[in-house]
């Protein structure tokens, strides 16, 4: 879903897509910037509410693994915010515990993870190939 997670549209728009026949849905809320904004304080309200939402219309969801917090950024700090969380962790353990506690979380729930949006272009992932792989790898 492209809309924010907190859009009141979101249900109607499900709905809609359900009564459609559609059975799958790419999902946002997952992402590492939302559900950790603070190191070791996990936020899952979001998430919760829009899978809940999507399981129960009986969807398949594709939800994606992605987004560094601010304090984890290996962006210098005086970029803005947006671009900060585009760039690859600066600890891959901090990544590997976001990928744990998230996977753990939804894993009745939620079947299939995208790693990164579009890491191929340069809008969505500030890191290397290289890096990309060791984001994989972990």
């Amino acid at each position: 879903m492209a809309a924010g997670v907190n859009d009141p549209a979101i249900p109607a728009a499900l709905g809609l897509a359900a009564r459609a026949g559609i059975g799958w849905v790419r999902i946002a809320g997952t992402e590492w910037s939302r559900v950790e904004p603070r190191k070791g304080e996990f936020d899952w309200w979001a998430a919760d509410r829009i899978i809940d939402l999507a399981r129960g219309l009986g969807f398949e969801i594709l939800a994606p693994l992605a987004y560094t917090p601010q304090w984890a950024s290996s962006a210098p700090t005086g970029l803005p915010a947006g671009l900060r969380t585009r760039a690859p962790p600066r600890d891959l353990c901090d990544w590997e515990a976001y990928v744990a506690a998230t996977v753990s979380r939804y894993r009745d729930r939620v079947h299939y993870w995208q790693v990164w949006n579009e890491p191929d272009l340069a809008g969505f992932w500030a890191g290397t190939p290289h890096e990309y792989a060791e984001l994989l790898a972990a």
